[in-house]
């Protein structure tokens, strides 16, 4: 091959990687998820780095295991397989690692490398202070020559990657925070809110129930005030976690202020949601919370109202309000129970 060919084959390849990697942060950009950010590199990655050997291994959740996502190449060794921060070395030392293997005894070769005779790389997926994962590459003899320019375009997909995927859990981070009660975990009222709305609008829709209850922790300043807010505030997570132990799927539970909460129970009748409400009642009343070493352990009760669509309300506003009617009823009436909530007029 001509010295021109040469140039001519070299230009083709880097025009190539320049148009995969706008297509590649292109796609990345329209994302609005991390999953959809990992089924980007999965369709991109074995196009990226064609001629070449390597995978991708993404770690799903912080602090979690890595997990290979995809591979191409002759880097077919391990797929599916999970792997610890100790399986890599660039993930260990927070940057890239390169080896050439010469044999299967060749030493700081990562764990999650199949030991292909050639040069290695692997670069950590790191940004804002969180590592995602890592990139390895590898090349064998006859692709040697071209190593350099494999490892420079290696780390600029890496940082494109990275900034991508770290701009994208900041944003899932920010919206759980503005939907999510910081103490519980719950959804708060303004989930709760838009949720609803969506709920009605299917029920209506469908021609299917849609029940509302409302519980209210009994004498809760009275906990606050003789036991101090920390103790408080161990009954309401141990009461939100006891309630998303005990609900369906697809049941919504939603810390709707103080010490008040609201399920919503889609497609659950009054007789459904009358039976939810007292089971979730014998719970609350069996639990037992511990507020600290050599204290008695704290014995709750909670009251609840129930509303349906459609027999006591046709509209979100309305089924909150008589749903939290019955709830003070059963306050009214001694606590601890479970009371419905009127017909409405015809």
């Amino acid at each position: 091959m001509g010295l021109s060919e040469q140039v001519e084959l070299m230009v083709a390849s880097r025009t190539h990687e320049l148009v995969a990697m706008n297509s590649m942060v292109e796609l990345l950009q329209s994302c609005q998820v991390f999953d959809e950010a990992v089924q980007v590199t999965k369709t991109l990655m074995p196009d990226l780095f064609a001629g070449t050997t390597g995978g991708l291994l993404m770690r799903m959740e912080q602090g979690g295991l890595l997990r290979t996502t995809v591979q191409w190449g002759k880097q077919q060794a391990y797929p599916g397989h999970d792997y610890t921060d100790r399986d890599c070395w660039a993930i260990r030392r927070g940057k890239p690692h390169q080896c050439e293997v010469l044999d299967a005894s060749q030493d700081m070769v990562c764990n999650h490398i199949a030991p292909i005779p050639g040069k290695h790389l692997c670069i950590p997926l790191i940004a804002q202070g969180m590592t995602f994962g890592v990139l390895h590459l590898g090349v064998d003899a006859a692709q040697a020559h071209d190593w350099e320019n494999r490892r420079e375009f290696a780390t600029s997909v890496t940082e494109q990657l990275s900034i991508s995927l770290a701009n994208l859990r900041l944003r899932e981070s920010l919206e759980q925070q503005s939907v999510r009660d910081p103490l519980t975990g719950l959804y708060n009222r303004r989930y709760l809110e838009a949720t609803i709305e969506r709920e009605l609008s299917r029920a209506l829709r469908e021609q299917a129930a849609l029940s509302v209850i409302m519980l209210d922790l009994d004498h809760f300043k009275a906990i606050n005030d003789d036991h101090g807010h920390t103790a408080g505030d161990r009954v309401l997570v141990q009461v939100a976690q006891l309630l998303m132990d005990h609900l369906r799927g697809e049941d919504l539970v939603c810390r709707y202020g103080g010490e008040e909460f609201t399920i919503i129970l889609p497609r659950a009748d009054q007789a459904v949601a009358l039976q939810r409400a007292e089971e979730l009642r014998a719970l609350v009343l069996a639990l037992r919370i511990e507020i600290g070493t050599g204290l008695e352990p704290l014995a709750v009760t909670a009251s609840f109202g129930i509303a349906s669509y459609p027999q006591h309300a046709e509209t979100v506003e309305d089924l909150l309000t008589v749903a939290d009617d019955a709830l003070y009823d059963a306050k009214d009436q001694g606590r601890n129970r479970v009371r419905v909530a009127q017909l409405k007029a015809s």
